[in-house]
């Protein structure tokens, strides 16, 4: 049941999917945002499953899938500026310059 929560902690902390880079305050970091977020929708589900038509455990799923995605795309974002050679899937990669 927590592979998800780990998964996104570790993206979120910066860490890259492909490998190579990561650090632990970073991941720290990541299980915290988890912690806050796992907290606070147990305190919504008190009231929210009186007043919302729908059970707010369905929404701890729904913010995990956005903050993953969220994460990775930043990760990308930076792999690419700090790699401005890394070209998009499918695209071609550069020609040489020669003779």
């Amino acid at each position: 049941g927590l592979e998800l929560r780990v998964i996104v902690a570790v993206v979120l902390g910066g860490t890259r999917v492909e490998g190579g880079a990561g650090s632990l305050l970073g991941t720290f970091f990541g299980v915290l945002v988890i912690a806050v977020l796992d907290e606070g929708l147990r305190g919504a589900t008190v009231w929210g499953d009186q007043h919302l038509p729908f059970k707010i455990s369905h929404l701890d799923y729904i913010l995990l899938g956005v903050l993953l995605v969220l994460g990775v795309s930043l990760n990308t974002r930076a792999a690419r500026k700090a790699n401005p050679q890394m070209t998009a899937p499918g695209s071609a990669p550069p020609s040489p310059a020669g003779p």
